[in-house]
């Protein structure tokens, strides 16, 4: 009797494990089987950039390369290319040369480091104080964002015109206005962009002032530190995760820096208002949209940039890790 009931005893556990045994197996296979699935949905997700990537990134610049390094008549190999990128650069005495690209270049990139951050940096200070009649300043600042763009550069136009509002309060303007003349087309081009730029990054830098904690504020205060010092001392170091962040990608993209320029002065060669930007555009479609482009000149130039921009943005990079952010 003892040892049927001893039998029924282990056979009922021997059950149980089994049971148990089964219970875990599909556990694991219900979970393997969402593991899958979410690695299928994921996969599904990144195929597209992924594929986009290959080909757009690794496979147009692998025949950029081999492009640079061809003659665009015969194709064979050869350093014609880059010879023409430097009598360009350098030698050219042309008004849309690529030095003179260059030169326009580095006039909008500093006139948005030096000039547009700094406004914008004061402008933000001020909303953030809210000092009275902020909300109409804020709005007659951001106007220029709501506003097209064509129709600010035609009032603009208008504006610089041989006969249009400056000449009208005194100022001498050319005949052919300042956007008709090689000598201030580029400058004038620069004077809007600062104008219509001051809102550029309004959002992200007021966002970043308005997290600052007032107990800092407050304490300041109670130390006898002033507006002036409390934005140097306090609310620029504070806000230095967000600034430099939006100075790195700024930096990042300095070769592309340019203006309103076909809004403002369609005809950049003459006008001497030509970019980077432009005369790689004006080099592929260099007779209209159906024309044969240099595209053999233009993966030349592709290769000379990249060697400047890519040091210059990692050495930007590193002074900018030198310098201590605040947390809080």
């Amino acid at each position: 009797m003892e040892n049927r009931v001893q039998e029924n005893a282990e056979l009922s556990t021997s059950e149980i494990a089994k049971r148990q045994q089964a219970e875990w197996k599909a556990a694991m296979k219900g979970k393997n089987a969402f593991k899958r699935n979410q690695m299928i949905f994921v996969w599904g997700w990144l195929a597209l950039p992924i594929i986009s990537w290959a080909v757009f990134y690794w496979y147009l610049n692998f025949s950029s390369f081999v492009g640079a390094f061809q003659d665009p008549i015969t194709n064979d190999w050869s350093m014609i290319n880059f010879q023409n990128i430097w009598n360009e650069l350098w030698s050219s005495k042309s008004l849309g040369s690529l030095g003179v690209g260059f030169e326009n270049t580095f006039k909008y990139f500093f006139l948005e480091i030096l000039v547009k951050y700094p406004l914008q940096l004061v402008v933000c200070y001020f909303l953030y104080k809210q000092i009275h009649g902020y909300k109409i300043f804020r709005f007659i600042l951001y106007l220029p964002a709501i506003l097209p763009g064509v129709a600010l550069a035609t009032v603009f136009k208008e504006m610089v015109a041989s006969n249009g509002v400056l000449a009208m309060l005194g100022f001498a303007i050319p005949p052919q206005g300042l956007l008709g003349t090689p000598d201030t087309a580029t400058n004038t081009i620069l004077v809007y962009s600062a104008w219509t730029g001051i809102c550029g990054h309004m959002l992200l830098l007021c966002g970043a002032m308005n997290r600052v904690p007032l107990e800092v504020l407050e304490a300041a205060r109670l130390d006898g530190i002033g507006p002036f010092g409390e934005f140097i001392h306090l609310i620029l170091p504070m806000i230095w995760p967000t600034l430099s962040t939006l100075l790195t990608l700024t930096c990042c993209s300095f070769l592309n820096s340019s203006g309103p320029i076909l809004l403002l002065a369609a005809d950049t060669y003459s006008l001497r208002s030509t970019t980077i930007s432009y005369w790689i555009f004006e080099k592929v479609y260099a007779n209209g949209v159906n024309g044969l482009g240099q595209y053999n000149l233009v993966s030349a130039a592709g290769m000379l940039l990249s060697v400047v921009a890519v040091p210059s943005v990692l050495l930007i990079r590193k002074l900018f890790d030198l310098l201590p952010s605040v947390e809080y």
